[in-house]
Order: C-alpha cells, then structure tokens, then sequence
C-alpha cells in the first residue's frame, strides 16, 4: 500500500513554490503518474536544458541523457509505487548535486535537487526514512560499519570539534580520542579531517551548511 508522504494541502501553490525554490537556489520539478513533466521552476528547467514556458507535458525518457533516462525514471515509478522517497546523487557539470524524489498522495512525485546535499538530519520524523542509491548508500554503509562510539567521535570531528573538544564533551582522554581517530581513518579509508567531513555530508550524518573543516 502507498504511503502518502505529502498531503495536498501542506503543499504550497505550483507558483509559490516554483520561486521560493529559485530563491532558495534549489532545483524542483513535478511529475504525474505517466511521468510526463508537470511543473518545474526555472533552475531545474535549466540544468536540464529545457526552455522555459514550453517544457510542461515533456515525456520524463526526454529531461535527462539517454543513458540516464531509464534509471531515472525507474526512481520515480519504485518511490510511487513503494511510497517511499528516494534520494540519489549525481554530477552536473562537475558539481555534485544531490535529488530527493518525494511521492505525492495524487501519484505524483516531486523531484528536489540542491548542490548542497539533502539536509536528511531534518528528515520529518513522521514519514518514512528515505531510501538511499548509489554513492550516497555506499557513504552510508561505510559510516554504518563504525562502532557506536567510533560514529559518535566520526560526527564530532566532522562537525569541526578538535580532539581536546571531542575528548573533553565524551569524558575520554585525548589520546583515546586520537586513537577513535586513527581507527576511523583506517575503516573509512581517508587520509584527514577534510575526507571526514565530506563522508559525513554524503552519508547524511549532517547537511553541507554544518561543516565546518579544521586540521587534526
């Protein structure tokens, strides 16, 4: 059974919501049930090289490269189908661009995008977790394979907390804290405080906006 993530009426006006997308620098489109373009604000029509006032009825197989076509589309059907937003990552001229596809209660499915991440540390608690694709579930299960404290040390430090702060907030000794370090550089397969706080972002252990990267 389909869960509906959003109600009709939380939903904002198409035009409201088309421009507060644009101000806030975040790229959204609509889709209906055959996966024809509905909607969409002018960022989204752009990075997708649609003209504006002519792309509404587009057949979604035509708003993305051939070779991504297929899977996109597939997102959209599983997130409608399952009730379950999906969240998947992507490079758009060199820029990592994350997308949440939301499913409607009309059958329709919102596509948001944003070059800073899905904030999912703010993920509403009443709707299903989202589903998680490609590089950012692989960032995910990579943070999951920590131990409790190991990810409790790996968010303090990616947050931009140095050792001493992270060693006097958990009640351990520096040096314990350097040695979560080192074990968390070795499990993850990064080199420094800058690799951490990326992973963090991917994996949705906090939005790009918190990230704050210092040595240590």
């Amino acid at each position: 059974m389909s869960y509906s993530a959003i109600n009709n009426s939380t939903i904002l006006p198409v035009e409201a919501c088309r421009l507060a997308c644009d101000i806030c620098g975040i790229d959204m489109a609509l889709f209906d049930p055959s996966n024809t373009l509905k909607q969409a604000n002018a960022r989204w029509l752009l990075s997708h090289g649609l003209e504006l006032g002519s792309a509404a009825g587009t057949p979604g197989v035509r708003c993305w490269p051939a070779d991504d076509a297929n899977e996109r589309i597939e997102l959209l059907n599983r997130a409608r189908t399952t009730g379950i937003s999906i969240i998947y990552q992507e490079q758009r001229d060199g820029q990592r661009v994350e997308t949440c596809i939301v499913p409607l209660s009309t059958a329709d499915v919102m596509l948001i995008s944003s070059s800073g991440g899905i904030d999912r540390t703010a993920w509403p608690t009443r709707l299903p977790k989202p589903e998680l694709v490609g590089a950012i579930a692989q960032s995910a299960n990579r943070v999951e394979s920590l131990s409790k404290r190991e990810r409790e040390v790996f968010g303090m430090l990616a947050s931009g907390m140095t050792i001493r702060k992270v060693a006097e907030q958990l009640g351990r000794s520096e040096k314990t804290i350097e040695g979560h370090r080192d074990a968390i550089y070795r499990k993850l397969n990064v080199n420094n405080r800058a690799e951490i706080a990326i992973l963090a972002i991917e994996a949705g252990v906090m939005p790009a906006k918190r990230s704050s990267i210092t040595s240590g």
